[in-house]
C-alpha cells in the first residue's frame, strides 16, 4: 500500500512537474506556482516510464526526505554523473538535466576540461540539449548497474535537443554507462 502511495504521489508530482518553472528553479522547494505544466516535452513519458518500472520492481525509489536532504541526494548524484563523463574537449557543448520527480533542472558545462555543474537552475530553452532522466534510474546508472542502452530502451532515461547534439550526447552516454553484462560476455 506505502508503494501505491510513493507511485501515485511520484506520478502526480511528475504529470504537473511540480511546480511552474518561473515560480522557482526547483520543485524541492514546494509550491505551486501560478499553473500547472509538465516540466519539459519528453518529462511525462520518462515519469511514467519510472512508475512502470518501480511497479514491476526494476527499480527502487529513493526514500522521501526533507528538503535540504532531497537537495543533498540530488545534488550528489549529480556530480557522481558529471565526474563519470569523460574530459571536456574543446568545443563541447553545455547540457541540461532534469530530474523529472523534483523538477531540479541542473546544467553540465565544460570547463577547463572538465564539466561543471550549476544546479537548481531555471528551466533551459528549447534550443539546449536536455537529459531528463528520474532519480532511481539515475542511482542504478551512476552505480553501475544499468546501462545507457537499458535506460533509453526502458524510457527513464531521454535525451532532446538538437539531433547532432542529442547523438553526441547519446554515444558519450553509452561509452561512460555501457552495458556490463555484454563487456563480461566478451572476456
Amino acid at each position: 500500500m506505502r508503494q501505491s502511495a510513493i507511485l501515485s504521489a511520484l506520478v502526480m508530482a511528475l504529470a504537473t512537474g511540480s511546480i511552474t518553472q518561473s515560480a522557482s528553479a526547483c520543485g524541492l522547494e514546494g509550491g505551486l506556482g501560478d499553473a500547472f505544466s509538465a516540466a519539459h516535452e519528453g518529462s511525462l513519458d520518462v515519469a511514467f516510464a519510472t512508475r512502470d518500472a518501480i511497479a514491476s520492481g526494476w527499480l527502487i525509489p529513493d526514500p522521501v526526505l526533507e528538503t535540504e536532504a532531497a537537495h543533498d541526494r540530488a545534488d550528489e548524484r549529480l556530480q557522481m554523473f558529471a565526474a563519470g563523463l569523460p574530459f571536456a574537449r574543446h568545443g563541447a557543448r553545455p547540457f541540461a538535466v532534469l530530474l523529472v520527480e523534483s523538477g531540479v533542472w541542473t546544467r553540465v558545462s565544460p570547463k577547463a576540461g572538465r564539466w561543471s555543474l550549476a544546479t537548481h537552475i531555471e528551466k533551459p530553452g528549447s534550443s539546449e540539449t536536455a537529459v531528463l532522466t528520474s532519480e532511481p534510474a539515475l542511482r542504478k546508472m551512476v552505480d553501475g548497474q544499468l546501462s545507457a542502452d537499458q535506460a533509453l530502451s526502458n524510457g527513464v532515461l531521454t535525451v532532446r535537443g538538437d539531433p547532432a547534439e542529442r547523438d553526441r550526447l547519446i554515444s558519450t552516454l553509452r561509452q561512460v554507462y555501457p552495458d556490463r553484462s555484454a563487456i563480461t560476455a566478451q572476456r
